[in-house]
C-alpha cells in the first residue's frame, strides 16, 4: 500500500514540477506581471494539482491514522493475551511446584515414619516378626538397612539368651528333681 502511495506522490510531484516549469517558462517569455501569471492556465493547473495533493495527503493521513489505530488496538489485544498467558503459566508453575513439593515430602516422610514405627516397636520390646523397612539407595535407605541389621542382631542375641535361659531352667529342674530324689 505504501509503495503505491509513494508512486502516487511521485506522480503528483512530477505534475507540480511540470507546472512550475511552465510558469517559469512563461515568466522568461515575458509574462513578468504577477497578475498575468496568477491568471494563466499554468497557475490554474498548479492550483488543481495542489488541491489534489492536499486531498490525497488528507486521505493518506486518514489511512495512516486508521492503520495506526488498528495496530494500537491489536497491540493492546496482544498485550492482554500475553498477560493472560503469563498468568496461566505462572499458575501452572505454582501448581507444579506444590505437587512436586508434596511428592518430595511424601517420598521423604513415609520411609522416616516407617522407621519411627519400627524403632517404637523395638523400644517396646517387640521382636516378633520382621521389620517392614523401605529399600532405597539414599541416606534413608542406608539408615533403614542399618536399623534392620541392628534389629536382626538384637533378635538373634535375645533368641540365644532365651535358649540359654531355657536350658538353664531345664538343667535347674533336673538338678531340683535329682536333689529331691536324693533327699527322699
Amino acid at each position: 500500500i505504501f509503495k503505491d502511495n509513494i508512486l502516487e506522490v511521485q506522480r503528483m510531484q512530477e505534475k507540480i514540477d511540470k507546472v512550475v516549469n511552465t510558469i517559469f517558462a512563461d515568466y522568461k517569455k515575458g509574462s513578468t506581471k504577477p497578475e498575468l501569471i496568477l491568471k494563466s492556465a499554468a497557475k490554474q493547473e498548479l492550483d488543481a494539482v495542489l488541491d489534489s495533493v492536499t486531498s490525497y495527503s488528507q486521505q493518506l493521513g486518514d489511512e495512516i491514522s486508521n492503520k495506526t489505530e488498528f495496530a494500537l488496538r491489536e497491540a493492546v489485544r496482544q498485550e492482554r493475551n500475553s498477560e493472560l498467558l503469563l498468568l496461566v503459566l505462572v499458575s501452572l508453575g505454582v501448581i507444579c511446584g506444590v505437587i512436586l513439593t508434596l511428592m518430595m515430602k511424601q517420598n521423604i516422610t513415609t520411609p522416616i515414619n516407617n522407621l519411627v514405627l519400627a524403632t517404637h516397636s523395638v523400644a517396646q520390646g517387640n521382636f516378633t516378626g520382621s521389620l517392614n523397612v523401605v529399600k532405597r539407595r539414599d541416606e534413608i535407605g542406608t539408615l533403614a538397612e542399618n536399623f534392620n541389621s541392628m534389629y536382626e542382631n538384637l533378635k538373634n542375641i535375645l533368641g540365644t539368651a532365651q535358649d540359654a535361659v531355657t536350658q538353664i531352667t531345664s538343667a535347674s529342674g533336673e538338678i531340683l528333681s535329682s536333689a529331691q530324689q536324693q533327699s527322699a
